[in-house]
């Protein structure tokens, strides 16, 4: 068995890809010329990433809050999503005070979310600046890896 590459192994478990697609990831990463590290940022900032994410956010939600329905889940989880945005921003981030107009307006914008697909648009939406998907970036490539 070829050992695990580093920027598998300090991936968070959530995170980790199946182990299937590993070494076609390796390839990827040797190919792009991308040091672990990098790599490891790339795969993190991939809408799959993303998406893993909010999974396991939600279903911790639904261990905690056994009773909740679903859209209070999907509530909390945007909350959380924009409350880690306003204490730990990234560049591409909203500025603080569209996030807190958004933190305050969360029933509005919940109004107009119907499905967990849309919800997860809505995040995905919220961070493009942040998820380089146009082809050819190492990001699109590695999402194409990992959902097919």
């Amino acid at each position: 068995m070829v050992p695990e590459p580093r920027w598998y192994t300090v991936l968070p478990a959530h995170l980790r890809p199946p182990e299937e697609k590993i070494e076609l990831l390796e390839e990827l990463r040797i190919m792009l010329a991308m040091r672990d590290e990098a790599f490891l940022v790339a795969l993190a900032s991939t809408p799959w990433a993303v998406v893993r994410s909010l999974e396991v956010r939600l279903d911790s939600l639904r261990g905690q809050f056994p009773d909740a329905d679903e859209r209070r889940l999907w509530t909390a989880l945007l909350f959380a999503r924009l409350e880690m945005k306003l204490h730990a921003p990234a560049s591409w981030d909203p500025p603080e005070e569209e996030l807190r107009r958004r933190m305050e307006t969360i029933g509005d914008i919940m109004r107009s979310i119907t499905s967990w697909d849309q919800m997860v648009a809505y995040i995905l939406d919220m961070d493009r600046e942040g998820i380089r998907t146009e082809p050819g970036s190492p990001q699109a490539q590695i999402h194409s890896l990992l959902t097919t």
